[in-house]
């Protein structure tokens, strides 16, 4: 604590001007952590406890921990900083985060067209800051539920397997954005085959193929838990849709449960792998009439959140 407050200095007077343009300096910054290392100070870090400090290491990636050890043996002090600098860094991810005006010390933000504030302090003759409202250095960094994961889009592309006697395979790209931090919107195009005319002759069951092409609209929710560096979103989806046949028109609707693994690869980008157990039902018209048709499928698919700035 007093190596610490050595470092301190408030004697030095800066205008609003000084501050806005500082403060706009850190949020151009925000893209890298190391280059919003210096705009940490260090009564900051007086109020920091070797706990908050190992949850912030152990939540970083391999090589943002690799810095913080290495930096650690030279200078303690720094190598905290680093890892708050991290911390805050992963906690704007996929945000915007813009200066509003300035009041006194006090930093006016819009975090995600929120308002918050920011508090600065001088130190050595430079301003750097003292808390953030919007970031909670004890538990920000916990593993558990969180509401930042993912960018506000993404994009995935999969595979579905059907479990008929004579399987069916759909190839899936969808695109989708955030509407709440746990709930989504998605838009799917897909292409394969699906067992259409299911007959049953003698206790034995066939089934046509027939290739289909369609959309299909979710709308659902999803859990994002974050355990060190990675992430576990376990969601339920439901759906409706349409599609076309060679000779048939298909309504579909139901439900797409399961479970995602999700890693952050930068800033603004989350490589999730992801599972789903998908059941459905198919309405469509041919010439013998309306039809139902009900299937259950395994989906996998690779997906990647992303923002843009």
């Amino acid at each position: 604590m007093d190596l610490i407050h050595e470092f301190t200095n408030t004697t030095v007077e800066l205008s609003d001007e000084q501050l806005l343009a500082r403060a706009n300096q850190f949020v151009s910054a925000l893209d890298d952590y190391k280059k919003i290392t210096p705009f940490i100070s260090f009564e900051y870090l007086s109020e920091i406890k070797p706990r908050d400090f190992y949850d912030w290491y152990n939540a970083s990636p391999k090589d943002v921990k690799e810095e913080i050890a290495k930096m650690f043996n030279e200078s303690p002090i720094d190598a905290v900083r680093t890892a708050l600098a991290y911390a805050i860094h992963s906690k704007v991810a996929g945000k915007n985060l813009k200066v509003v005006d300035v009041d006194g010390h006090t930093v006016n933000m819009l975090y995600d067209n929120k308002a918050v504030t920011s508090q600065w302090v001088k130190e050595q003759g430079k301003l750097r800051v003292k808390t953030f409202s919007f970031f909670n250095p004890k538990t920000d960094a916990k593993s558990g539920i969180i509401k930042n994961f993912g960018g506000k889009s993404f994009v995935s592309f999969g595979v579905s397997r059907g479990f008929a006697t004579d399987p069916n395979l759909m190839f899936n790209f969808s695109y989708g954005f955030k509407l709440h931090h746990f709930v989504n919107f998605e838009l799917m195009f897909r292409h394969g085959t699906l067992p259409i005319n299911i007959r049953t002759v003698e206790n034995s069951v066939f089934t046509n193929q027939e290739r289909v092409t369609g959309f299909e609209w979710f709308l659902g929710a999803q859990l994002p838990i974050r355990v060190g560096v990675t992430y576990f979103i376990p969601y339920v989806k439901p759906f409706w849709g349409m599609g076309l046949g060679k000779r048939d028109i298909l309504f579909s609707y139901g439900v797409r449960s399961g479970l995602e693994t999700g890693f952050r690869i930068n800033n603004r980008r989350y490589l999730v792998l992801g599972v789903g157990y998908k059941m459905s039902r198919f309405s469509y018209i041919d010439c013998g009439g309306k039809n139902l048709l009900p299937t259950h499928s395994l989906d996998l698919y690779l997906k990647l959140y992303f923002s843009r700035k």
